[in-house]
């Protein structure tokens, strides 16, 4: 016989009901207050009333620079989620706040009370820094037995990373448009569409600069329309084709994200051939709109609880030991 399901799942109400009670919290501290200071406090409301309860125990949480073992490090990021089982991070004094090796880090989260243009152009520069951390990492070709250590194996899986906002400057109502990433058009929300226009933006602003400090090299000294211009533009290198956000949530509005889909791999030229790695991301995005019971959060907290299951097995055949090894 069958059963009538229940109009509400309890875990689900729980959910829904704390980030409410968020929402309204950061709004009036925002009204308080202003925005600038909400910045510590938003981060702090999202950590520690929404991840920290839900997210598996294995999950650290923290704030700082990601790093590699050739001692590059990324941007201050707000949010690192780490695998504790991989390996500890150096924190300042027993805060959250330190350096993450890339090897043990499972997903990137900004985290503002309201999102703006200037918001999304520091987040696209941001994650950026992050991708350039573990990209083409050159390993040590080194071989027993005719078969390569696993450490020796380049990175294939990207570090995920998403902008969570308390609310946006967009209008409240919101809308379904069409974008493309340069594949194939997808319908997303307002703030998924303002995700790439944005990053097109700073793409152009990239150009700009790169082409006025060319003709600075090729014609010195600088003019002063020159300095101006520089100044103006934002500061920092960015050659990628595709913005490294794979997502956003904008809380009571929406969730848009790129999917990811994770295999398994075997590779015999390594002692250990079977690995696990993300092989495709950012190849379909979607948007999960906002209704009565906030799907937009549950989806975004669903897909980080999933990512801390599978995120730490695709870094799992690095080596660490070279954190303690100066290079050469």
């Amino acid at each position: 016989m069958s059963q009538t399901p229940t109009s509400t799942n309890p875990w689900t109400a729980y959910v829904t009901a704390r980030m409410a009670a968020l929402i309204v919290e950061s709004k009036s501290i925002n009204a308080a207050f202003g925005h600038n200071t909400l910045r510590g406090s938003a981060r702090e409301l999202f950590v520690k009333q929404f991840l920290r309860p839900f997210l598996p125990p294995q999950i650290g949480i923290g704030t700082g620079e990601i790093i590699n073992h050739l001692g590059q490090r990324s941007k201050q990021v707000d949010v690192v989620l780490y695998n504790i089982d991989r390996i500890a991070p150096a924190l300042v004094n027993g805060s959250d706040a330190g350096v993450f090796p890339w090897e043990c880090v499972i997903a990137v989260i900004e985290v503002k009370s309201r999102l703006t243009a200037q918001v999304w152009e520091d987040a696209h520069l941001n994650a950026y820094s992050v991708d350039q951390i573990y990209k083409d990492l050159a390993e040590p070709d080194l071989q027993i037995n005719g078969k390569r250590l696993n450490e020796n194996k380049l990175s294939t899986t990207p570090i995920p990373y998403y902008v969570f906002g308390f609310d946006s400057d967009l209008k409240d109502e919101t809308e379904i448009k069409t974008v493309s990433n340069g594949r194939q058009p997808f319908d997303i929300g307002q703030e998924g569409a303002r995700l790439f226009s944005s990053f097109d933006a700073l793409k152009a602003k990239a150009r700009e600069r790169d082409e006025i400090q060319e003709t600075i090299k090729n014609h010195p000294p600088a003019t002063p329309e020159q300095k101006k211009k520089l100044r103006e533009l934002p500061a920092g290198d960015l050659h990628a084709d595709n913005s490294n956000v794979l997502g956003v949530c904008v809380a009571g509005k929406e969730w848009t994200h790129g999917h990811i889909h994770f295999d398994d791999r075997v590779d015999p030229r390594y002692a250990v051939p079977n690995y696990r790695f993300i092989s495709n991301w950012n190849f379909h995005w979607s948007t999960a709109l906002s209704k009565e019971k906030l799907e937009d959060v549950l989806h975004f907290l669903g897909h980080l609880i999933e990512l801390s299951c599978e995120m730490p097995k695709c870094t799992r055949h690095y080596s660490l030991a070279r954190y303690l090894v100066e290079p050469k």
